[in-house]
């Protein structure tokens, strides 16, 4: 219905290795230590799952650490989009792959990956305590690194209870169609509008999504 994105947005969010180096601005740890982050391609997994992603690694390996590394590698090319190796063939081949906008989004899956092998790391760490005591111990500094590592600072904002008096109007009302203004260039400044809607639930020509229509540029 969408039809095909331009080459050069699918370009623009296909990921390369170094993007793996970019960590959030949310994260306390990492933020002024990495990469500064880019849209759609800020994918640094953090130091403790890939410390131990790579022990769940090491040998000896089993079958299904074996499924997991080669999906965890399928999907890291796939992240890299017009970049990668196999990308290019899925979207000359299938039409649909066509219509997606951020092959980089291709890094939650290497996320999921890499989550199952820092388990089988994290039971290999553990298994060379030799008390129960000492993997209680080992266990709690895991988790504390994996907590350092994700911690977040979050810049939170007050916002409505509830929306303007403006809209009580609408609610209920059928056939109505919503317009709001002014319309802004930038299509974020429509998510107040799109919040509101949660009260009036209105069809709305206003919104956010990560696809526009030119008719909406134009309008």
């Amino acid at each position: 219905a969408k039809g095909e994105r331009p080459l050069g947005e699918i370009r623009t969010y296909s990921a390369t290795p170094i993007d793996y180096l970019r960590a959030p601005k949310s994260s306390v740890l990492w933020r002024s230590r990495m990469l500064p982050p880019v849209p759609e391609r800020t994918l640094f997994p953090g130091l403790a799952p890939t410390t131990l992603g790579v022990m769940g690694l090491t040998p000896p390996l089993g079958a299904m650490q074996l499924a997991y590394a080669a999906g965890l590698l399928l999907s890291f090319d796939g992240s890299r989009g017009l970049n990668g190796i196999t990308y290019p063939y899925l979207h000359r081949w299938l039409a649909p792959v066509r219509g997606l906008r951020s092959p980089a989004r291709f890094a939650a899956i290497v996320g999921l990956a890499l989550s199952i092998l820092a388990g089988f790391g994290a039971r290999r760490v553990l298994g060379w305590c030799h008390s129960p005591s000492h993997r209680r111990v080992v266990f709690a500094g895991l988790v504390a690194l994996v907590l350092v590592g994700a911690w977040p600072a979050l810049a939170l904002q007050p916002v409505w209870l509830e929306p303007p008096p403006i809209y009580r109007g609408l609610k209920g009302v059928p056939g109505v169609v919503l317009a709001e203004f002014p319309i802004l260039p930038d299509e974020t400044g429509n998510i107040p509008f799109m919040y509101f809607s949660l009260w009036h639930w209105t069809p709305m020509v206003n919104g956010y999504s990560g696809f526009i229509p030119a008719s909406y540029a134009e309008l």
